[in-house]
């Protein structure tokens, strides 16, 4: 079962080049990091970590964090969460949230594993 991060380090720290990413669909998508506006808004949703109390609460708050994360990259899929739902898996989840903002969750015991 899939636990929600309670506690998470908003405040990226790690500098990151950028990272192409293949979704189900076989779709590429060269991820980079955010600018400081949509690092703003992409933080204040990862705080919404410590509201949540189960895996599907979990899961909403990495698909739109990841929503914001695609909108310069990827602006014809950001908003549409059900392609997103379709097309991500945890890997491409784990590698937007780290290369775009700076969280990493590879090494959260209660999330599944990635790679």
């Amino acid at each position: 079962m899939v636990r929600p991060v309670k506690e998470v380090n908003t405040l990226a720290t790690k500098i990151t080049k950028t990272e192409e990413i293949v979704l189900e669909d076989a779709r590429k998508i060269e991820v980079r990091p955010l600018n400081i506006k949509l690092l703003r808004e992409f933080m204040g949703v990862i705080q919404k970590f410590g509201e949540v109390d189960d895996d599907i609460g979990g899961l909403d708050v990495m698909i739109d964090a990841v929503s914001v994360a695609l909108k310069k990259v990827a602006p014809d899929i950001a908003e549409n969460k059900e392609y997103l739902e379709e097309n991500l898996n945890m890997d491409n989840i784990a590698t937007i949230l780290s290369v775009a903002g700076g969280v990493d969750i590879s090494g959260d015991p209660n999330l599944p594993k990635t790679g």
